[in-house]
């Protein structure tokens, strides 16, 4: 029942995202302007994204139509991926729904990206030749649409190397990776942004798909976060990486071998989260990393909520308090550091107002 329940609810996600109004959702018009201009195609968005919209545009598609299918496909391809974690996909989609899902109704290239890197994460609960092989070909897929879908394949790298020593010692994993991410903030205070942009900028030059990457890197995204927003990132990803770890160390205590390779891969997206902390020093929009990490810490809130965990686990502050302050301290930051416009058109978005 949740499955289905789920699967619909991430429809009607889908439908709200498809039929966005162009005058109240902020990106609406600028994903139009390209879609119907073949000159800026290859040059404003990733090479997957303008191929997929260059072969609907042929076919004499419509902008509205192509959105509406594109994030119906998404959808299910995000079903699919929280499907291989958890059939409690009605929570997930409920708990999406009222936290993050208006910010990727907008940015509908990133709801792509972060649904194709679930599916790819997914395999790597059990860790062998193919199952990386294919979590490697969907995190490089997703970045055909979203250029940050190449910061899991840091992820995937996590996975590969601390994955055996975290089961000794998971404690000391994350204060080693703390100490890390501080290290950087520190040197980013001290020396300025400049030096990293560069390193960002040749880097983008080499793996980016998106003809103009380089030159956002380099102008548009170095205008810094305000200490609000980064402060209230900062605190949710806390949040969420020690929510994480507490279920995490559980799992191992338990000697439940399949809880703990669900729990492995999302431990390991909420260190990613925390390592790539520093580059809110250069654009708030790099809080998109931490928001598609959140999917992982929803997914691990609908784990906890299936009924075998309800009915074992007498500790009833682990199974809903702490989840549920997790899960609204991550809604509420990402909706906020989007500024005020942004709120504004939510109701519009989620189609509370027409």
């Amino acid at each position: 029942h949740s499955i289905i329940v789920g699967l619909l609810g991430m429809s009607f996600l889908a439908y709200l995202a498809g039929v966005a109004n162009p005058s109240t959702t902020s990106d609406y018009q600028i994903y139009e302007l390209v879609y119907n201009d073949p000159v800026n195609r290859g040059i404003y968005f990733e090479r997957g994204y303008d191929l997929v919209s260059q072969f609907f545009y042929n076919l004499g598609w419509s902008y509205a139509s192509f959105r509406i299918l594109f994030c119906y496909v998404a959808m299910l391809i995000l079903f699919i991926g929280v499907l291989r974690f958890t059939n409690n996909i009605a929570l997930f989609s409920a708990v999406y729904g009222i936290t993050i899902f208006s910010i990727d109704a907008t940015q509908i290239r990133n709801l792509m990206m972060i649904a194709i890197v679930t599916l790819g994460l997914s395999f790597l609960k059990t860790i062998n030749i193919r199952n990386v092989s294919l979590s490697l070909i969907l995190i490089f897929l997703a970045a055909e649409f979203q250029s940050l879908g190449y910061v899991f394949l840091l992820t995937i790298f996590l996975i590969l190397v601390f994955s055996s020593s975290l089961k000794k010692n998971p404690r000391i994993h994350i204060i080693c990776f703390c100490v890390l991410s501080l290290i950087v903030i520190l040197f980013l205070a001290f020396f300025g942004i400049s030096k990293v942009s560069n390193l960002l900028v040749e880097i983008a030059g080499v793996l980016g798909s998106r003809g103009n990457l380089a030159e956002k890197i380099s102008g548009q995204y170095v205008y810094g976060s305000s200490v609000r927003n980064w402060l209230l990132t900062v605190i949710s990803t806390f949040f969420g990486l020690f929510y994480s770890y507490g279920l995490y160390s559980s799992s191992v205590s338990s000697g439940d071998e399949v809880k703990t390779g669900k729990n492995n891969v999302i431990f390991w997206t909420a260190i990613t989260s925390l390592l790539c902390l520093p580059l809110l020093f250069f654009a708030v929009d790099y809080s998109r990393i931490q928001r598609a990490c959140f999917i992982f810490i929803i997914i691990e809130v609908s784990i906890y909520s299936e009924r075998y965990f309800l009915n074992v686990n007498k500790n009833k502050m682990i199974l809903y308090l702490v989840p549920a302050l997790v899960c609204a301290l991550y809604g509420v930051t990402h909706n906020l550091i989007w500024g005020p416009n942004f709120i504004h058109a939510i109701p519009y978005i989620t189609q509370i107002f027409s």
